[in-house]
């Protein structure tokens, strides 16, 4: 077991659960997307840079744009996340998994240049991006893969993930090789005790069957978050009680992305919908359950293209929640205290 309920691993090595504080539960710093890439949505911007000048034409179709799919340039990582640092943050879960461009290396740069805690990802994404190898592994040989990237390190990098995920799950019923790989990451979460971020499937109705899932190979209650439900669920409090009472967390993690997405016809919540989301769910009992973030992972959502950035719950939202009447100690419990427990080993 490497997660001991006193410290957690990050990139520069283990800290103390204590020096968490405030922390992202869902980010990407370093990551790539080009699984979702889709230059025929609109050959206009296929081939453009994300500039301000094109960030109207690029929010219009976002997985057109190759290169707002790629968070690559160091530099600007270290800006940005440094913004968030100054706005009052100190951690971030990177949960960049195996195939959409991680780089454990340059996370650990950001963290040093930046002042930062990053606790990294391991594990895999949505069948989309997975390398065709995975298809003839077995279980057994993930999870040896998985428990190795966090007791051991990633690669020859010898820095070891601090959490599994991001995972992915695409819909319901599950491709057989996501099956594979979330039995792989739930069992190698009962060997190491580190939490599991499950990326949850677009089709609303595929969320709770996979909770069900989830909750049916967890180890220990609490360990595992189910994201982006503010985009899947909205304001559908009961569907929240029912995944919070299967023991799994609640992922609001996408604050800040109000996109409309053409090809399916579907337009995000706004940030005012995910704020009430957020007291109606403090108000039927669930705050303990609930993790906040952003899930920035679009180069257009960068503060240096005109975007929100990762700064954006602290200095956008916060204020909003505490307008409408959230305290300023039930702000710290999602924002400080819940991510902590995550790592903890108290129910």
């Amino acid at each position: 077991m490497t997660g001991s309920g006193t410290t957690v691993q990050t990139v520069l090595g283990p800290i103390d659960i204590t020096k968490l504080g405030l922390t992202l539960v869902h980010e990407h710093i370093i990551s790539s997307l080009l699984c979702y890439w889709s230059p025929d949505a609109s050959r206009a911007v296929a081939g453009i840079k994300v500039s301000a000048g094109r960030l109207a034409d690029i929010r219009g179709n976002v997985f057109a744009c190759r290169d707002n799919l790629e968070l690559r340039e160091l530099d600007i990582a270290v800006e940005e996340v440094a913004r968030y640092v100054a706005a009052g943050g100190q951690s971030i879960l990177e949960v960049t998994s195996n195939g959409i461009g991680r780089d454990p290396r340059a996370l650990a740069l950001v963290a040093e240049r930046a002042g930062v805690n990053i606790i990294a990802g391991c594990s895999y994404y949505v069948a989309a991006s997975h390398d065709r190898g995975i298809v003839e592994r077995s279980v057994d040989a993930l999870v040896s893969e998985i428990v190795r990237e966090v007791t051991e390190g990633i690669g020859s990098s010898k820095i070891r993930a601090g959490v599994i995920g991001e995972v992915g799950a695409s819909n319901w019923p599950l491709d057989p090789v996501e099956q594979k790989v979330i039995e792989a990451s739930m069992a190698a979460q009962g060997a190491t005790g580190v939490p599991v971020i499950v990326h949850s499937p677009p089709n609303p109705q595929a969320v709770l069957p996979l909770a069900e899932h989830l909750a049916g190979l967890q180890t220990k209650r609490g360990k595992v978050v189910l994201s982006h439900l503010d985009e899947r669920l909205r304001t559908d409090v009961k569907a929240y009680e029912e995944i919070a009472s299967m023991g799994i967390q609640l992922g609001l993690d996408t604050f800040g992305r109000e996109l409309y997405y053409p090809a399916w016809d579907r337009q995000l919540p706004a940030d005012a919908v995910r704020v009430e989301t957020v007291c109606a769910l403090i108000e039927a009992g669930m705050i303990d359950n609930i993790l906040l973030s952003q899930d920035i992972c679009l180069k257009h959502e960068l503060t240096a293209f005109g975007g929100h950035g990762y700064g954006h719950i602290i200095e956008q939202i916060v204020p909003r929640l505490l307008r409408r009447g959230v305290s300023t100690q039930q702000v710290e419990k999602l924002l400080v205290d819940n991510p902590r427990r995550l790592f903890s080993n108290d129910d």
